[in-house]
Parts: structure tokens; sequence; C-alpha cells
């Protein structure tokens, strides 16, 4: 450990995490069966299901504050799945976001006039200036001061802005294109979290967007061009093989660039005498995704229904009542889905995760209570597939092609789970399979790389904030050792004073163990690493504005690496790797105890010890280590772009804010009423793409999105969501 570093143990970590917390005032749940309304109490005597308009930020939050049985959803475990794999992912596209300057530059360097032989300098210029553009995007310099710049310099400032339809002025219009819609340039999903991550959206999207028309024959030459230096460079054919192995075959293999010279470079040229579905043939610089669910709502959406629906997904999933309510539709729509290939074909890890939620939609156990054969619980599952869809396709944003009697107070019972063991095997079985995948990648074990790039991206962060936290937390860097202990009003006042902005809170994660100048009360020893309950000395819960900037320009620096593998290697930070292992196990106990609730077996010391700790133990995986879980963040509602008419609406498929369900559980002669969580969904046209903020707003609106009319029947009577309780 270099000189001046401070050292911060997971305990301290834990700490810090509830400190940057925005809020620090724990939710319980009410102990009261009869806090509903008499019309809500008839519904869920007749269903034995409700879903409330209580809501959270966070899904694990009804489960720690519990003072009544809980109901593990499904919903919860899968949410959890997503949390991790956003992360993974994010972790392999940051380092990729990192490259991608250099290789865009390593591939421009082929491509020259002076030395691309037999080539027309207009099909040279065609490739500099698509590739150029991407490069620029990527935040490379490249063809700065040269004849090309200000045709770039227009499509970059085209792009970053996300608007209109436009063609780019090296362009010719015809062979197929008249326009390209920029709107779909816009970063979504966890690509919002970083600048490099905007510019890696954006260049990507650009390569996957401007076709090389093989019709014409300058763009046909560029694509040889191109072709070949791509291929010698070798970066951008890796990364194309590792997100075909994530999310299945390119969306059109025969029009990928990288594909045609995978096979053979004389394929380019055969190209531009095919036609696919009708089209004019084209090639892209870099595939898109071609998800199954998104070839299935091509082919739902008609001139009579521009938009598919999102119950074309739940009926191809297998939910028997989403068939029925698309029965209303025309046959056209129906042939659609069973012409469709089912879920998990072809094999790819988003496949796979597409067959373990149709496990959700199949007929429940034989053994299972009676209300999960009801209408209601037929209507909350497809909810919860339809909700796990729209989290797979938030993450997916850049690969995706452009969807009651309690019992008695002496006789305590913990809860119980959903009791769906098939889905909790499968997700099992995908949990492993998602860890191995990303392990392969090294996507799983903390870079020294990108901790830099944090560091370096977090430095005028906190130098907005800088003023007003000197100003706050002065009078407790400089309170003296004699004044003693402080009080709860006084540590209550110190968590105000520390309160940073919710982006900066979560920038400040990766970087919290092994920054100086962020603090956590109360302080530790030193050596045995305890509380000194006793002492209140220079470790304090209070930020050091001017030592944590000069940290994290010594971390930006590359200074201190070796410190940070040193902790890695010790544990002190929890990789993701462990918190996919813990997942798994999860889902495990969740898979076991739901086969032994099916039985009638009641829980055992163990089992009840996990349900009773099921939420602290979610809120660790979910990086709420420690207490932090008393001030969740208002993060979970996520939404994405899952279809759109070239210059109309964008279908906007999303999840709200986790959702009390009430569930009253037949067990043993009596109904136990218990409480858990659900993930509502939602979709509705938009004339944009929304960012998972955006979607938030729009959550928060004097209008919020409407629930789906399906789902309405299970939900308290005209009761809208309420916001969460802060």
């Amino acid at each position: 450990m270099g000189p001046g570093l401070a050292v911060i143990t997971s305990a301290m970590r834990s700490l810090l995490l509830a400190l940057l917390a925005l809020s620090t005032t724990a939710v319980a749940l009410s102990a009261k069966p009869d806090d509903l309304t008499p019309e809500q109490q008839k519904q869920l005597d007749q269903d034995k299901i409700i879903v409330t308009d209580n809501t959270w930020r966070q899904i694990f939050t009804p489960y720690i504050f519990a003072s009544q049985p809980v109901f593990i959803t499904s919903d919860s475990v899968l949410h959890a799945y997503h949390v991790l794999l956003e992360e993974s992912v994010a972790q392999m596209e940051s380092q990729q976001a990192l490259r991608m300057p250099a290789v865009l530059e390593g591939v421009l360097a082929q491509i020259n006039p002076d030395t691309v032989d037999g080539v027309p300098p207009e099909a040279v210029e065609h490739a500099q200036l698509l590739l150029g553009t991407a490069a620029r995007l990527a935040g490379s310099h490249w063809g700065e001061g040269t004849a090309l710049d200000a045709a770039i310099a227009t499509e970059v400032k085209r792009v970053e802005a996300a608007e209109g339809l436009h063609l780019p002025s090296w362009m010719k219009p015809g062979h197929g294109l008249v326009s390209i819609d920029y709107r779909v340039f816009k970063p979504a999903g966890f690509y919002t979290s970083s600048a490099s991550l905007h510019r890696y959206f954006r260049a990507l999207r650009w390569m996957q967007t401007v076709p090389l028309r093989l019709h014409d024959p300058t763009e046909l030459e560029a694509a040889r061009v191109l072709g070949e230096a791509l291929w010698e460079e070798g970066s951008l054919p890796v990364l194309a093989s590792l997100w075909t192995s994530l999310s299945g075959a390119a969306a059109a293999p025969a029009l990928c660039l990288l594909e045609e010279f995978r096979r053979s470079p004389e394929n380019v040229v055969e190209a531009a005498s095919r036609e696919v579905d009708g089209e004019v043939d084209k090639l892209f610089v870099f595939p898109s995704a071609a998800l199954p669910d998104a070839k299935l709502m091509e082919r739902t959406k008609s001139t009579r229904r521009p938009y598919p629906d999102p119950l074309d997904v739940g009926a191809w999933l297998g939910s028997p009542l989403a068939l029925r309510l698309l029965k209303t539709e025309d046959d056209a729509v129906l042939k659609a889905i069973d012409a469709n290939p089912v879920p998990g074909y072809p094999a790819s890890l988003y496949g796979d995760y597409l067959d373990c939620l149709a496990r959700l939609l199949e007929a429940p156990e034989p053994d299972a209570p009676p209300f999960m054969s009801t209408p209601p619980w037929e209507r909350k599952s497809l909810n919860t597939a339809l909700s796990g869809w729209a989290l797979m396709r938030n993450t997916w944003a850049l690969q995706a092609e452009e969807d009651s009697f309690g019992f008695p107070a002496d006789e305590p019972y913990p809860g119980f789970v959903e009791p769906t063991p098939a889905f909790y095997h499968a997700l099992g079985q995908l949990i492993l399979q998602t860890a191995d995948h990303f392990e392969e990648l090294d996507a799983l074990t903390p870079s020294p790389q990108l901790f830099a790039a944090d560091a370096a991206a977090l430095i005028p962060m906190v130098e907005h904030e800088a003023e007003g936290l000197r100003r706050r937390m002065q009078p407790w860097l400089n309170r003296p050792s004699t004044a003693g202990e402080p009080t709860d009003a006084e540590i209550a006042q110190l968590e105000k004073d520390s309160a940073v902005s919710e982006e900066l809170s979560t920038a400040l994660r990766p970087v919290a163990p092994i920054v100086e100048g962020l603090w956590p009360y109360p302080p530790l020893d030193a050596v045995t690493g305890e509380f000194k309950a006793d002492k209140w000395d220079d470790v304090t819960g209070v930020f050091d504005v001017d030592k944590l900037l000069a940290s994290l320009h010594e971390i930006a620096a590359g200074k201190h690496e070796a410190a940070f593998l040193d902790l890695t290697r010790k544990g002190f930070t929890t990789t993701l790797r462990k918190r996919w292992v813990e997942l798994l196990s999860l889902t495990m106990k969740l898979e076991s105890r739901a086969h032994r609730q099916l039985r009638g077996i009641e829980p055992d010391y163990a089992e009840e010890e996990f349900i009773e700790n099921y939420g602290e133990d979610l809120g660790s995986i979910l990086f709420y280590e420690g207490t932090s879980y008393h001030s969740p963040r208002d993060d979970a509602p996520l939404a994405s772009s899952v279809f759109n008419q070239a210059g109309g609406q964008f279908l906007i498929a999303g999840t709200g804010r986790p959702r009390e369900i009430r569930v009253l559980y037949p067990w043993k002669g009596k109904e136990i009423l218990c409480r858990g969580a659900i993930i509502p969904f939602h979709s509705q046209l938009s004339d944009s793409h929304l960012t998972d903020k955006e979607w938030r707003a729009r959550l928060d609106a004097p209008t919020p999105p409407a629930s789906p009319d399906w789902l309405r029947p299970i939900l308290s009577p005209d009761a809208p969501a309420k916001p969460p309780k802060k």
C-alpha cells in the first residue's frame, strides 16, 4: 500500500455506501392486515392475491423491514440476475470503450489512397469518412486538419444531437436508402453512465446503422477496402464474435461486413448480386443482434397494426392469457407468433434467458396452491415475464436491432417462496452459464485501467459539488476530539450535510475502497478493525473534498494500480465473480425450499433463517452491503426502445418501481397473509429514445404511464402506484 493511501475494509465500505445514499429513513411495513380498504380486502379474499399501491425504491426492501410473513417472488431473484448481468456487461463494454479509439485509428491507418492499390480514390475516401466518423465519435482526433474534417465534423455533430432524418452529404440517395433516422444515436441503458460509454455507444451504433450499398460501385469498393483493413487489425471481428456468443446470430449474417470477410473476401462481390428479404443488399461494418423477440415483433406489425404489442412476446413465450387476449387480432399476428422460432433457439445467452422466462408461464406444479391456477395469478406471471424481458432489452440497448388471516402473534411464520422450482432451476443454470461467459471475457475481475478511468471521470463530478461540500463539511473536519461521541441528532445532521447527488453517489462506489477523503463513522481501530465507539478521531463520517480530489488525480494517473490489485487479492472488495456465486447459492436455496414447500414440509431452522435474511442477502448482492439497504437509490425502473418506425414513434418497454403484492397463502388449513414485491411492466409510445432517468421522470409525472389493461384486474381498485416513501 503506497503512502498516504487509506485502506478501507469491507465493513468500512458498507458504512460508506450507507453514508453516500441520499436518504437514511428506513421504510417499515405495516403489520396490520386491516390497512386495506374494504374493496381491496374483498379483492384479496376473492383472488388470494392483490397488488397494492405501495412502492419501494428497491425490491429487497419489503423483505428486510417485514413485520409479518413474506412472499418471496420470482421477480426479486430475476431482478438480482439483471443487476449482476448489467454490471458484467458494463464492465466488459467499458474495457472495449477504452480500446475503441486506438482500434479504429489502427484500421484507418491501413486505408490510404497511397497504399491501397487498384481502388478508386472516391471509394477510399468513402471508407475513410464512414470509419473516421466512428473514430471521432469514439473519442479519437483522427482526421482533424484534413480535407475530410468538415464532413466528419458535420456527422459527429448530428449524431451527438440525435435528432431528425438526414443523409450524409457523401452518400447519394437511392438503392433502398433515402435518409437515416438520427434519433437512434441517443445513448440508452447503462451506456448513459459515463462519457466514455456515451462515445462508445454512438460509435458502434453508427457502424451498425450506416450501410454500404453493394449496388453502388463506390460503396462496393469501399466495403472491400474496409473489410480487408478491419480483418487485418482484428479487434472488431473479435468483438462481433463475442456479442454473437451472448445474443445470437447477427441481425443479417449475410449482410455483416465482418462476417462476409470471415468466410471469404470474394463474398462481398458476390453479395452485390443477391437480395435478402426482398431488399437491395447492403453491408454494415458492425452487426446488430438478431434477437428472436425483435424478429417476432417485426413480423407481427402490419399496415393496420404499425406497432407490435408486447403481448405478442408474452404469447410467444407461452402465456395462455396473452394468446387469449390476442385472439381479437387478425390471423396474421397469430400465424407470425406460431412461425417464429421457439425461445432459446438458436442457442445463446439471450435465447436461454427467454427460455428461462418461459418456465414462469408453464402450468403450475400439480401440488401448487389453488390460487396459482387462477386468472389473477396468470396475470401476475405474465407481468413478471414481460418485466424480465424489458429488463433484458435494457441491457441489450446497443446490440439489439432497432420489446387475509395472519397467524396469531404466538405462532410466528417466516413466510413462503413463490413455488416455481422449475424456474429457479433454469435460472440457476443460466447464472452458471452467464458467469462462465463473462469469466472467459475477463469481465468479472476489477480492472486497474477501468479503475483509473473511473477516477478520471469522477474529478469533474466532485469539482461540481465541491464548494457546497467544503462549506458543509468544514465544521465536522474541525470538530475537536474532546467533543466526545456525537449525539444521534449530530449524526443525523452529519448524514444530511454529507449528502451528494445520486449521480455522484453511484459513481463513487467503484473507487470507494482506495481513495482518501471519504471516511465513514464510527471510526475503526487500524489494527483490529473493530469499532472505536468511545473515541472521535480523524476518521469520521465526512468528505474531505481536497483530499478526495488529490487522491482521484493520483489514481487517474495510474499511481496506485498495485494497491488496487492488492485490495482485490485480499478480498477487501467484493468482485462480480463473488456476487454471481452468491446469487447462485440464493437461487438454489429458493429451488430447494420451493420443492419442500410444495410437499407441505415445514421450514427447518436454516430455511427460516434464509427467509428472514432474504432481503439483506439480496441487498448485499445488489451492491447494498452492510446497512446501506436502509437508504436505497431510486434506480430500479428501467426502459428501452424495443421497436421503432423510421421517422415515427418508438415503442418503449419498461418497468416501474417495485410494487407490493399481498398473498393469502394456504398452509395447513389456514390462509397466511404474506407480502412481497413484483416488478410492474409498462409500455407506451414515445417520440424519442428514453434514458432510464427520463423514464423515471415519466413515472413521477402528474400523468404517469398507465398499467396495461390486462394487469389492472390484480391491482388495487382505482389505486395508482404511490411514489416510494423517503
